[in-house]
């Protein structure tokens, strides 16, 4: 037997499973080639194709074996077609052999919308016959928690924080804190307010309610809320001080790119009030 090579191909889209993959007990059966007034090659079949059901922020793959069932080897290739666009759903692992081999399809999920979608896995024989498999990738909303936990495995431990430009990084210590008995995402220790003395630079701790600064994230899009809120911050040394302010913000995770969240802090000074516009800007990856 030849040595299997792996491609990427897909028309139209790559695609990737969730962590929450069910069985599905439907099988998926051959349908009539593109052209019907072509016959089939019945030289090989293929099995593992299924439905297959997955959260809308994960990985998952399905197993897919071509068989050899008469006649000498022959090299078969496999694309995808019917994905939606790669910045929802991508699809790899992709590939073509020589028959008897299987090969695993990697699909990743990139906060696609909940829904049926149908696609289609088309096999090519060096006859150069198709044969056409329909199957559906269902797509389910993620569970909070899982969400939550998924954004912290995805982010590094440490965050860093730009200028509002993004030209320039101010800080780099920032976390993120998932609290899963409030199934709520925190920024702790972000910045509040940059200046070149460390005792006029101020970070945020605890806040009035005896937490930290909470976000949101919608599984759905991977679009990032803080809502409006009240912070403590303090300064470092060698002077510590301390100032109340208020901090909202909006931004986008994209997985394979970045999450991105802009935000504002104010305060009163005597009348005054003082703003200032960062962003916090992270590598965002599943595995």
């Amino acid at each position: 037997m030849k040595k299997l090579s792996l491609i990427a191909l897909a028309a139209g889209t790559l695609f990737t499973v969730a962590s929450c993959e069910k069985n599905a007990n439907k099988v998926v059966t051959n349908v009539d080639p593109v052209d019907s007034t072509v016959t089939v090659d019945t030289s090989y079949t293929l099995s593992g194709l299924r439905d297959l059901e997955l959260n809308n922020l994960g990985t998952g793959t399905i197993n897919v074996t071509v068989t050899r069932t008469s006649g000498p080897e022959k090299k078969v290739s496999f694309v995808i077609a019917g994905l939606p666009d790669t910045s929802v759903i991508e699809a790899s692992g992709v590939s073509s052999g020589y028959t008897t081999f299987t090969t695993a399809i990697k699909f990743v999920t990139k906060f696609a919308k909940p829904g049926t979608y149908p696609i289609r896995f088309v096999a090519t024989s060096d006859i150069g016959n198709d044969k056409v498999y329909n199957i559906n990738l269902i797509v389910k909303e993620t569970p909070k928690s899982e969400c939550n936990q998924l954004f912290v495995a995805a982010t590094p431990n440490a965050l860093a924080t730009y200028s509002e430009q993004e030209d320039t990084l101010l800080y780099g210590q920032t976390a993120v804190i998932n609290n899963t008995t409030q199934q709520q995402l925190f920024f702790y220790a972000m910045l509040l307010e940059v200046d070149t003395a460390l005792d006029r630079t101020f970070v945020s701790v605890n806040n009035t309610n005896g937490s930290v600064i909470r976000f949101i994230l919608d599984c759905n899009d991977g679009s990032i809320m803080l809502p409006e809120q009240e912070i403590l911050g303090r300064s470092f040394l060698p002077t510590t001080m301390e100032r109340r302010y208020k901090i909202s913000g909006s931004g986008q995770a994209v997985v394979g790119g970045h999450a991105r969240i802009k935000y504002t802090t104010w305060y009163d000074n005597n009348g005054d009030t003082v703003r200032n516009t960062y962003v916090i800007k992270a590598p965002f990856s599943i595995d």
